[in-house]
C-alpha cells in the first residue's frame, strides 16, 4: 500500500500544502519551475523535494504530484487498471500507466509518451497534461541548464483546503487518535487535519506554521509480513536523498522499523513501520526547514511528539480526540457533485467513471454501482425496470438468466422498486445476483446495482438493506452539477450507428448499444456487447497468404495447449466479392466460447474480421445483430 499511495495520493497531499503557498504567492495562478536532472519543484514560489523530471521517447514526465500541486486537482487512483483520473476546471483527463492512449472529456486522444511508474512515482507527460489544462509550458536553457516553466491562470480561485477540518483547539485534549485502526499521539497546539481518507486509513497532519508534516496509513492488506521483513520494506519506500539512520528497533510495546533521511532539497524525514497483528502502520514526521531539524529545542519537541506515537487507543480517555470516521463498522460517504450520501462498510473503497461510482468491497464478495439518468416526461419506475427487463432478455438465453419481483421499498422517504436478476455464463463457476433499486428523485432516475454470488445472498441482505436505508439524495445539488443525462437502457435496441475508416478505406453498422473497445485505433477497431465483441483489423504490411497462415499457426499453437479449442469450420470462401478464408473454432468445456474469423485482401490491404460470442448470450436477437454487423462491412 505505502509504495502505490506515496506515488498517486501523495499529489492530494501536495495540493493541500501548496495551494496556499501558490495562491499567496499570485493568486488565481498556476507558476511552475522544474529543472532537468535536479529534484526539485518551484511551484508558486515554494519549493517541492520532487523525483527529477525524465525524458521518454522525446516527451518530458514529470512527478504528478507537480501537476496536482501547481493545478489544485486531486489526482483519482484506480487501482484495478493502473488509471489515474485529473480533473480541473471543465477538464477531465484519464490516463493509464504505460498506456499512450488517454481520454480528455470522454474522447479518447494518443499522447506522445505513456505514464511511468518510475522508482514508485508516478511520473506524466507535462505537456499534454498542463496544455489541456490551458497552460503555457515553455522549454528553457541557460548555461547548458534546461528548465521547464508552466505558467497559467487557475480554473477557479481555490484557497487551503477550506473543507479540511483544523483540529487545533479543541479544550482540553491532549492525545489524538483513531479508535477504529487503533493508534494515538500527542496532540499539539497548531496541529491540523489536512487529508484524511473515506475509512481513516490515511490521514495527513501539518503543523498551522508550516514547519512539519504527519503522514500516517494503514494497511491490512499485508497478513505475511514478518518484523523481520519491515526494515527492508521501509527501505525500498526511501528514494530520495541521504539514508542517515536505519535501524529495527525491537524494544518498547511494539517493534518497528526506523530511518531517517534528508532530501535532495534538505527536509529531514523520520520514517517509521509498525507491525501489530498482521496490520502495517506507516509513520512519517518530515521537517520541512533544516535549519528548524538543526535547532536542537525545536528537535527534541519533534522528536517528543514521533516518540508519542503508539499502536492503541484509550477510548476512556476523554482527553484522547477520535477522529476516527468508522463507527460500528460502516463509514458515511459524501459525494457532493451527484448530491449522494450514504453508510458504507469501513472496508469498501470508491471510484468515480464517467457515468456513476463504483464502491468495492475489500473481498469483493458484494460491490454496488451508483448511476442516474434524466427522467423523461411520462416515464415511471415500472416502465423503467422493464425496460431493463426486455434487454436482460435479449442479452442471455433462458437457461442462463432468471428475474425476482421483490417487495417495493423506501429510499429517503420515497417508494422504491426491487427487482432481483440472476444470470450464469459459461465461464463462470455459479450464479451471479444483480440486485437493483430503483427511485425517482425530482427530474433524475436514481439507480442501486449491488453485485455478489447467489449463495451469498443471505450473507449480504443485511449489509444491503442498511446501505440501502442510509441513502440520502440532494435534489438541489442533481438539479445544478447536471443537465440532460441519457439512460443507457432507454437505447433502442434496433437503433444502428454507422462508422468509417478513410485509412484503410471501409465502412461498417453495428448496433447503437455496442461500445467502442478502449483499444481502438485505425488498424484495429473493437465494438463490443455483453458476451461477446467484434473486432476489425486492417493490415498493409503483409499478403492475404501469409495472414492465413499465421492465423492457423496461431489456432495449432492455442490447440497444443487448451484441449478443449477445436476448429469446426476451415473453408476458402468468398467475402465481398473477394477471395476470403473462413475459420470457426470452439474453446472452452462444452465450446461455449465461438470464434468466427474472416481474412481476406482488397487493394492491398488484409483484412480481418473476428467475431467471439459466448453460448450463453447467442440470442436469437444478438445472432442477428452479428450477422447483420459484419454483412454490412463495405469497401468505399
Amino acid at each position: 500500500m505505502k509504495k502505490m499511495v506515496a506515488s498517486v495520493a501523495a499529489a492530494s497531499i501536495a495540493t493541500t500544502l501548496l495551494t496556499g503557498a501558490a495562491g499567496a504567492a499570485d493568486a488565481g495562478k498556476v507558476e511552475v519551475k522544474l529543472t532537468i536532472g535536479r529534484g526539485e519543484a518551484v511551484v508558486g514560489g515554494q519549493t517541492l523535494t520532487v523525483k527529477s523530471p525524465v525524458i521518454v521517447d522525446n516527451s518530458t514526465l514529470v512527478p504528478l504530484r507537480v501537476i496536482s500541486a501547481a493545478f489544485a486537482s486531486e489526482p483519482e487512483w484506480l487501482p484495478d487498471t493502473q488509471g489515474i483520473v485529473l480533473t480541473y476546471g471543465d477538464k477531465t483527463i484519464e490516463l493509464a500507466i504505460d498506456s499512450v492512449v488517454s481520454k480528455v472529456n470522454g474522447e479518447t486522444r494518443t499522447i506522445p509518451s505513456a505514464p511511468k511508474l518510475i522508482d514508485d512515482t508516478t511520473m506524466v507527460p507535462v505537456r499534454f497534461i498542463s496544455e489541456t489544462f490551458g497552460a503555457d509550458v515553455d522549454f528553457q536553457e541557460a548555461d547548458g541548464v534546461q528548465s521547464i516553466v508552466i505558467t497559467g491562470s487557475l480554473a477557479s480561485a481555490i484557497e487551503r483546503a477550506e473543507d479540511a477540518p483544523a483540529i487545533d483547539g479543541d479544550e482540553g485534549m491532549t492525545r489524538i487518535g483513531d479508535s477504529h485502526w487503533g493508534w494515538s499521539m500527542d496532540y499539539p497546539t497548531g496541529l491540523v487535519q489536512d487529508y484524511q481518507a473515506l475509512s481513516g486509513e490515511w490521514v495527513y497532519f501539518s503543523d498551522a506554521n508550516g514547519e512539519y508534516g504527519i503522514d500516517i496509513e494503514v494497511d491490512a492488506t499485508q497478513p505475511k509480513m514478518k518484523t523481520g521483513g519491515l526494515l527492508a520494506a521501509l527501505a525500498d519506500s526511501i528514494y530520495d536523498g541521504t539514508i542517515l539512520d536505519k535501524q529495527l528497533v525491537q524494544s518498547g510495546p511494539a517493534p518497528y522499523a526506523k530511518i531517517v533521511s534528508r532530501s535532495s532539497m534538505g527536509s529531514y524525514m523520520e520514517n517509521r513501520l509498525y507491525l501489530k497483528d498482521g496490520v502495517l502502520f506507516w509513520y512519517s514526521f518530515e521537517v520541512y526547514d533544516e535549519a528548524n531539524y538543526k535547532n536542537q529545542a525545536k528537535l527534541r519537541v519533534y522528536q517528543d511528539l514521533i516518540d508519542s506515537f503508539e499502536l492503541s487507543f484509550d477510548a476512556a480517555d476523554e482527553a484522547t480526540k477520535d477522529v476516527s470516521t468508522v463507527r460500528d463498522g460502516f463509514v458515511t460517504h459524501k459525494d457532493d457533485v451527484y448530491g449522494l450520501t450514504l453508510e458504507l462498510p469501513a472496508s469498501w473503497t470508491t471510484a468515480n467513471d464517467t457515468s456513476g461510482i463504483n464502491f468495492y468491497a475489500a473481498d469483493e464478495d458484494l460491490s454496488m454501482y451508483f448511476t442516474m439518468n434524466s427522467l423523461e416526461k411520462g416515464d415511471t419506475l415500472e416502465a423503467w425496470a422493464q425496460r431493463h427487463e426486455k434487454r436482460f432478455a435479449e442479452e442471455l438465453l433462458p437457461a442462463y438468466r432468471d428475474i425476482v419481483k421483490l417487495p417495493d421499498t423506501t429510499v429517503d422517504g420515497d417508494r422504491a422498486l426491487v427487482r432481483l436478476w440472476s444470470e450464469h455464463t459459461d465461464d463462470s463457476v455459479g450464479w451471479t445476483d444483480s440486485y437493483d433499486v430503483y427511485v425517482i428523485k425530482g427530474d433524475y432516475k436514481y439507480n442501486f446495482t449491488f453485485f455478489y454470488g447467489k449463495d451469498d445472498r443471505a450473507a449480504v441482505r443485511e449489509t444491503i438493506d442498511r446501505i440501502v436505508d442510509s441513502i440520502r439524495i440532494d435534489e438541489a445539488a442533481a438539479e445544478e452539477n447536471f443537465g440532460y443525462l441519457d439512460d443507457q437502457y432507454g437505447i433502442d435496441l434496433h437503433e444502428k450507428v454507422e462508422f468509417e475508416n478513410d485509412t484503410y478505406g471501409y465502412n461498417m453498422t453495428v448496433p447503437a448499444h455496442w461500445t467502442e473497445g478502449y483499444y481502438n485505433y485505425d488498424e484495429s477497431v473493437t465494438y463490443e456487447y455483453r458476451g461477446g465483441s467484434l473486432t476489425i483489423e486492417a493490415d498493409d504490411t503483409m499478403t492475404y497468404k501469409e495472414a492465413v497462415a499465421e492465423e492457423e499457426e496461431y489456432l495449432e499453437f492455442g490447440m497444443e495447449y487448451d484441449d478443449t479449442m477445436k476448429v469446426v469450420e476451415n473453408i476458402d470462401t468468398t467475402f465481398k466479392g473477394v477471395p476470403a478464408k473462413k475459420i470457426v473454432a470452439q474453446s472452452g468445456e462444452g465450446g461455449w466460447l465461438i470464434s468466427t474469423l474472416y481474412v481476406f485482401e482488397k487493394n492491398k490491404v488484409v483484412y480481418t474480421i473476428r467475431a467471439e460470442e459466448f453460448q450463453s448470450s447467442r440470442t436469437p436477437e444478438n445472432i442477428k445483430r452479428m450477422k447483420d454487423a459484419i454483412d454490412s462491412f463495405t469497401f468505399e
